[in-house]
């Protein structure tokens, strides 16, 4: 360092030396001497020693994902040359159908430019070790039927932009371990049949826009532990079978575990079928079913509030079994 004692001393003085005597001015000043230090990355941290000064703990810190694995074929980033060839263009895809179909191993999907994909049908059916997912872009897809069939493993899924989807059947078929759905837009959807069966840990769904819906057979079939539903919106608004008891038409609820709450906002969302088949303007009603098992009929039909929903729901032409 470089001692500067105002008018009366200019000297050098190491670290390990001590100042003594007297001074004239009390003013001192202590001007470092810097040692200039050229460090290059690397995948792995590194400790640097002043020959100098004596000092010894100076640390870079590595980054392991400064390999040529990671860099561009050609590119060098300090002194690493870069092996990894030009990566697909993707934009062009516009189906995915089985793309991942059968694969076994597969923990993690891989993300990919799918911003023109309009069909991701079948995309990762049977992917039974499957656990996570990206968040794709399907701002264009308008078919997800059977997309994750069968993925055994599953257990959540990011939130897609769903509202160009028109077919969701057996989207989620034997997802065993899949335990909810957050945010779903079926404001599109014709066809959600299977769409939620099979699966064992389910627990919850939000309220599924049905306006558009003519096929509703099995959405939650066996899948016994659902609790909390709060039911499809304006379900029947899009039906136009002239057949009473439609099978595509019958929502069937087989979880005994509903709660009262689910059980009385379903029927409430339900729509008038007299609107659907225009009664006041000639028309004749085709009533549907609500199936709903014993248990969950006697929960109704226990409460003043539930008997009245149950006559209403006759009146709306629903017949409720």
């Amino acid at each position: 360092m470089m001692l500067i004692a105002k008018n009366s001393l200019i000297g050098k003085i190491s670290s390990k030396q001590a100042l003594s005597g007297k001074l004239n001015n009390p003013i001192i000043e202590l001007e470092p001497e810097l040692e200039d230090l050229t460090v290059t990355p690397t995948g792995e941290e590194q400790h640097f020693k002043s020959e100098k000064y004596g000092y010894d703990n100076v640390t870079v810190l590595g980054d392991e994902n400064l390999i040529p694995e990671n860099i561009k074929e050609g590119i060098s980033i300090f002194g690493v040359v870069g092996t990894t060839k030009e990566s697909w263009d993707t934009t062009q895809i516009r189906q995915t159908y089985g793309m991942f179909s059968g694969n076994t191993t597969m923990t993690e999907a891989p993300f990919f430019d799918t911003s023109n994909v309009t069909s991701m049908s079948n995309m990762f059916v049977n992917c039974s070790n499957l656990i996570k997912v990206p968040t794709y872009n399907t701002q264009n897809v308008t078919n997800m039927s059977y997309m994750f069939q069968v993925c055994k493993s599953l257990e959540e899924i990011p939130v897609f932009n769903t509202n160009k989807v028109q077919n969701m059947n057996g989207m989620f078929y034997y997802c065993k371990k899949l335990k909810k759905i957050t945010t779903f837009d079926t404001s599109n959807t014709t066809n959600l049949s299977y769409a939620f069966y099979g699966c064992d840990e389910l627990k919850k769904l939000p309220l599924l826009d049905a306006s558009k819906c003519t096929n509703i057979n099995s959405v939650v079939g066996s899948s016994l532990n659902l609790e909390n539903l709060l039911g499809f919106k304006d379900l029947g608004k899009a039906y136009t079978s002239k057949t009473t008891n439609y099978n595509n038409y019958k929502l069937h609820l087989p979880s005994e575990k509903l709660t009262y709450e689910s059980l009385i906002s379903i029927a409430q969302n339900l729509y008038d079928l007299n609107l659907t088949y225009n009664v006041n303007g000639g028309g004749t009603l085709y009533p549907q079913t609500l199936q709903l098992n014993t248990v969950n009929l006697e929960k109704l039909e226990a409460t003043d509030e539930g008997q009245q929903i149950l006559a209403e729901l006759a009146l709306k032409g629903w017949n409720v079994s």
